[in-house]
């Protein structure tokens, strides 16, 4: 399968449900494993995904927008773009990523013929080791949200976007197969970024 078809797929999924508790996360089953998501606060197009493969613990972190900067976006797939990513809690952020990389771009996906409206572009922020274990860490660490910045909207069309934790921890743990994991040494790579990591990204 195309890989832009299956991430359609993910995409008309969601859509389905797009009007059911959009402020909390969701947990949908697909044929190949199971979506976690959660519509943002600035853009409500713009969202959040978890994507765990059957059979499988640890998942990939994306977020999806919705962009009108279509045309200038295919050359920089597979690339790293300035768009910083964080959690935010009571005290501040931990920061995981100083760039995301840009995993694709989907030009009018709803086939509406019109490539300057509803196009759709990917960013990977990182995988989850383990998503019993990144629950606890959402958890421990307090995490109220995380956010999304970048210096101006040439790439990204929302310079500063975030999304909320609410519910999250607990369709984490609702992962078919991974309910009950206790795994200390699975810790998430995006859950204990360092300074020094960051410095890395940059």
């Amino acid at each position: 399968m195309n890989p832009k078809s299956g991430l359609l797929a993910m995409l008309l999924s969601t859509t389905a449900l797009a009007g059911v508790q959009e402020s909390e996360w969701q947990l949908e089953q697909l044929e190949g494993g199971t979506r976690l998501s959660i519509y943002a606060d600035v853009t409500w197009g713009n969202q959040m995904s978890i994507y765990v493969p059957r059979g499988h613990c640890a998942g990939q972190l994306d977020f999806w927008f919705a962009t009108y900067n279509a045309g200038v976006l295919p050359p920089y797939e597979g690339q790293k773009i300035p768009v910083r990513f964080a959690a935010v809690h009571p005290s501040g952020t931990d920061e995981f990523n100083a760039s995301t990389r840009l995993a694709a771009v989907l030009e009018d996906p709803f086939d509406l013929g019109n490539t300057e409206h509803m196009n759709i572009a990917i960013l990977t922020v990182g995988e989850i080791r383990d998503v019993f274990e990144f629950a606890r860490i959402v958890e421990e660490r307090q995490w109220t949200g995380f956010q999304a910045t970048a210096p101006d909207d040439a790439l990204f069309d929302v310079p500063h976007e975030s999304w909320s934790t609410d519910g999250l921890s607990t369709v984490l743990r609702q992962v078919p197969g991974c309910q009950g994991r206790t795994t200390l040494d699975s810790i998430p790579r995006i859950g204990q970024a360092t300074q020094r990591e960051v410095a890395h990204n940059s």
